[in-house]
């Protein structure tokens, strides 16, 4: 049970991380490069990062 647990929280530190690292790169795109949130539906894609990366 402990096992479970410590897999759950690891879990939600992830997926916060996720949440974080993507709304602050979303208001970064919205103050240098706008038109790239347009583009793409969702910027938590591997295809938006390599479109970003280059």
């Amino acid at each position: 049970m402990r096992s479970l647990m410590t897999l759950i929280e690891q879990r939600r530190e992830l997926v916060g991380d996720k949440t974080r690292f993507t709304n602050r790169l979303c208001n970064t795109l919205k103050q240098y490069y706008p038109q790239a949130l347009e583009w793409f539906e969702h910027i938590d894609t591997v295809l938006f990062c390599d479109f970003i990366a280059r």
